[in-house]
């Protein structure tokens, strides 16, 4: 952390963690802390915003004659300076210190065209001014950091954040979700404070982001549940969480919610599930928990809704991805269907896997299709080949070696597609 607090002189702090400091008018001179300074070579004195201004006529950069002192660059500027002027600081920090290194070659550029030898030690220090200023120019060259937005909550409070953010104070906070509320202290406990401003913040991290995006109704049975949008290093995810699980201590949830991505705080679980219990989504969507054809009239997969946003599919469990995707449908087409041009048993296994959908359509009942024919004929072949119009063949394809119950299961989970 930053050494200096919200009521000190940054220059006075500054002068006291120096040696030899003297005083000529408004400016300071004092020992540079970065270098085996004899006589003082550090200049300080006082911008007209209050900032720090210095210099070490020796070459030391800021950064390390402030290292040297155990302080940082932000220690140079009073609290109400802007993001802004702060940047402009740096930058002028920046170019100041690449003109000082280009006079030191232009120092010795000049000795060299009057015929003077220079020295090892100054050829060195030429060296290294070049190199200063090449990593001061690359410096430049980058741009500022846009400031995170600022937030206001409406303390005690939930909060969620995707992206970094500063509170009312200025203290940044990484993304997730937080308790916004105030710090209890004596004078709380002696006396109600009059003002909330004078109150110190309390904003605990619970989790990485996760929104409560709406209410949702199972149309299979009318339980109930909430759709969740989580942020995650691998991407947005959505999840159903069935209300059921406020019952008990949440674990499986949370359970669920690790295996996607989410992070969160061993010490807030309990805070955790009562933040997604306390949200009240104004939309309200459908779910099902069987794929194909939904009485909305849109057609539901694990991972997609084709024909709307209403709806979503609510996993029982967790179980493989069937209608896993991979590729474009052009590389299908081309590496997969055109091979099948001329067998009649291939077209046969395809055309099953695409008139799966169509039948609820045309009001058909679905049906089989029983190859019969000695090993290596082409059975197998033609049961993947289907499989692939919906997932990987190694997963979506069942084995029939199976009791009738686990045939069943394994049907409804290939409703209005294909069991191959």
């Amino acid at each position: 952390m930053s050494a200096m607090n919200n009521h000190c002189d940054p220059l006075e702090l500054l002068l006291s963690r120096l040696q030899g400091v003297k005083k000529h008018g408004e400016r300071h001179v004092a020992c540079c802390p970065a270098h085996d300074d004899k006589s003082p070579s550090l200049s300080l004195s006082r911008g007209e915003d209050g900032r720090v201004l210095l210099h070490c006529h020796a070459g030391c950069e800021t950064r390390d004659v402030l290292a040297a002192v155990g302080l940082e660059l932000k220690d140079l500027f009073p609290d109400n300076l802007s993001r802004e002027q702060r940047q402009q600081y740096r930058r002028e920090q920046l170019e100041k210190e690449r003109h000082f290194e280009r006079l030191v070659i232009g120092a010795g550029n000049g000795s060299l065209a009057k015929g003077a030898d220079l020295s090892d030690e100054d050829v060195a220090r030429m060296a290294l001014a070049q190199e200063r200023i090449e990593r001061l120019d690359r410096q430049l060259a980058e741009p500022a950091k846009p400031e995170p937005p600022r937030v206001e909550p409406e303390r005690p409070c939930w909060g969620v954040y995707e992206g970094w953010v500063l509170n009312e104070k200025g203290a940044r906070l990484k993304p997730g979700v937080y308790w916004h509320g105030y710090r209890r202290t004596k004078e709380d406990e002696e006396a109600e404070l009059s003002d909330d401003s004078e109150r110190p913040l309390r904003d605990d991290w619970i989790a990485t982001p996760v929104f409560v995006m709406a209410r949702t109704l199972n149309s299979d049975d009318g339980t109930e549940g909430r759709l969740l949008r989580l942020v995650a290093q691998g991407g947005d995810k959505e999840w159903v969480l069935p209300m059921e699980v406020f019952g008990g201590s949440g674990e499986d949830a949370r359970r669920s919610l690790f295996a996607m991505g989410a992070v969160i705080a061993p010490r807030q679980r309990s805070r955790f599930m009562e933040y997604l219990l306390d949200q009240q989504p104004r939309q309200t969507l459908a779910t099902t928990s069987r794929p194909g054809w939904h009485e909305s009239g849109v057609f539901v997969l694990p991972h997609r809704t084709l024909g709307g946003d209403g709806v979503r599919y609510q996993t029982a469990g967790r179980a493989p991805n069937l209608y896993a995707a991979r590729g474009e449908l052009a590389q299908w087409q081309s590496r997969v269907a055109t091979q099948c041009l001329g067998n009649p048993v291939l077209t046969l296994a395809i055309g099953c896997a695409l008139a799966g959908p169509l039948l609820n359509l045309v009001g058909v009942n679905g049906g089989g299709v029983h190859l019969v024919g000695d090993s290596s004929s082409g059975k197998s072949l033609a049961q993947l080949l289907g499989a692939s119009v919906w997932g990987d063949p190694g997963v979506f394809a069942a084995s029939w070696d199976m009791t009738k119950g686990g045939l069943e299961i394994e049907a409804a989970s290939r409703n209005d597609t294909l069991l191959s």
